[in-house]
Order: structure tokens, then sequence, then C-alpha cells
């Protein structure tokens, strides 16, 4: 299964470097990073007229774990099997 979230990035130099900087830092925080989708391109222009930042939109996916989901009714299951029901015995 994939999932996907929404990341804003700028760079001072391109694009395609706010695009690198998107995907190394949902790298750090996400495994099994898999695409990136540009959604918009931005820049911000100086008073010189020139281009001093340039700013992307993006999607990046990712595949989620296919481990075990601990939900609250199984944690709490545990939790009582644990002690649980002491002086109840029939």
């Amino acid at each position: 299964m994939l999932k996907v979230i929404e990341i804003l990035e700028d760079s001072n130099v391109s694009w395609e470097d706010a695009a690198k900087q998107a995907v190394a830092r949902a790298h750090r925080t996400l495994r099994h990073v898999k695409s990136i989708n540009i959604k918009n391109f931005a820049a911000t222009v100086g008073e010189d007229g020139k281009i001093t930042s340039y700013r992307i939109n993006a999607n990046i996916s990712f595949v989620l774990d296919d481990g075990p989901v601990a939900t609250s009714s199984s944690a709490s299951s545990s939790a009582s099997g644990k002690g649980g029901g002491k002086g109840r015995r029939k």
C-alpha cells in the first residue's frame, strides 16, 4: 500500500535542487520513498528582477510497512491478560 504526502520545498539554486531537497528530507523521516510528483512551481523575484528563490509543491509517495498494527482493543486485551481478573476465578 502506498501513502502520499504533500511537501513544500525551496532552493536558492533551482527547481531541480528544490525537488532533490524534498526527496532527501522525506527519505530522512520516511522509509521506502518511491516517487515525487511536482504539482506546482513558483519563484520569488528580487528587486533587481532576478529569481532569488525557487519553490515547489510536490507529492511524495512511499510504501507503508506491512507489520501488525496495535489497536486499542488488542492493546487492552493484552493488558488485561496480565494480572487482570484477580479474585474473579470460579
